[in-house]
């Protein structure tokens, strides 16, 4: 099965950076993020662009590049919803000097939920991956995100792709 391949290279992926070694010495905080995220979904046959988005998420150190990851997005479009909770893992991209756009990539699996008005629910596995950088403003704790993200959703034998653009605001808890 083409997906148990994926979780499979992510799941290698995934540990190969938790046993890298530190490259540079990075912020060792806590970072939120929120912001608009609309979406675009595909798959058996049909596609749609979401315009109405929102997407939270956090990231908890483990290592100077390594964060664990806890996500939540949500898209709206005309009486179809599409919800991901998922977790996994982030890395950051080290760059060089003070207040630098922090770029990073992720993996994270959980649950996804699709509802569909007039034809009910359905919650099941979702994966996805992507990458964003934070872009720095004057205040060195908070910072303008971007980012876009890929999902696979597995939902009561229905199978969904979606594509979630991301901006908003991300903040720095901690860290020195």
């Amino acid at each position: 099965m083409r997906s148990a391949k994926v979780v499979r290279v992510l799941a290698v992926v995934a540990l190969a950076l938790l046993l890298a070694g530190p490259a540079v010495a990075q912020d060792k905080a806590v970072v939120v993020a929120a912001g608009w995220a609309p979406g675009y979904a595909f798959g058996e046959g049909d596609s749609a662009f979401a315009p109405l988005g929102l997407f939270v998420n956090g990231s908890f150190p483990i290592k100077p590049e390594i964060s664990i990851l806890g996500d939540i997005g949500w898209d709206h479009k005309s009486g179809v919803d599409v919800v991901e909770a998922t977790g996994g893992v982030r890395y950051w991209v080290p760059m060089q000097g003070k207040n630098q756009m922090a770029p990073f990539i992720e993996g994270s699996a959980g649950l996804g939920y699709i509802g569909v008005s007039g034809f009910g629910t359905g919650t099941g596995f979702a994966f996805g991956f992507g990458g964003g950088a934070d872009i720095p403003v004057p205040n060195k704790n908070i910072g303008v995100r971007i980012q876009i993200n890929y999902y696979r959703f597995q939902v009561s034998g229905f199978g969904a792709n979606a594509i979630r653009f991301g901006i908003g605001i991300s903040g720095k808890m901690g860290g020195k």
